[in-house]
């Protein structure tokens, strides 16, 4: 048994994210769920929800530095939270990392 589960850590350790019809692997707090996201904020945890936010304008920062054309500009940190805490609420069973992808979109990235 111990020698099969090795095997399986790998795929649980490589989140992805679903980009047009590209598979992206996601590292960080973008691959919380969204659920888990929402208690948090409950909670009023700052520290962990500063990282969601920083790792959103990390996530359009990342965009604009690889994708060229369009410079999307990343909202304030409250703005971000907003957001993110817009699609959590609408879709408590996706990632952190969907909700950056909504955005991203709504601000007038194009899918690949």
């Amino acid at each position: 048994m111990k020698s099969a589960s090795w095997k399986v850590v790998p795929l649980l350790m490589l989140p992805a994210l679903v980009l047009g019809a590209d598979l992206v692997t996601v590292r960080g707090a973008g691959t919380g769920q969204c659920k888990d996201y929402l208690e948090m904020r409950r909670l009023n945890n700052s520290v962990d929800t500063y990282q969601v936010a920083a790792w959103v304008q990390g996530f359009l920062a990342g965009h604009n530095v690889f994708a060229g054309g369009k410079n999307l500009v990343a909202p304030d940190v409250d703005s971000t939270l907003v957001e993110i805490d817009r699609f959590c609420q609408s879709h408590p069973n996706k990632a952190i990392s969907d909700g950056a992808t909504a955005l991203a979109l709504r601000l007038g990235a194009v899918k690949r």
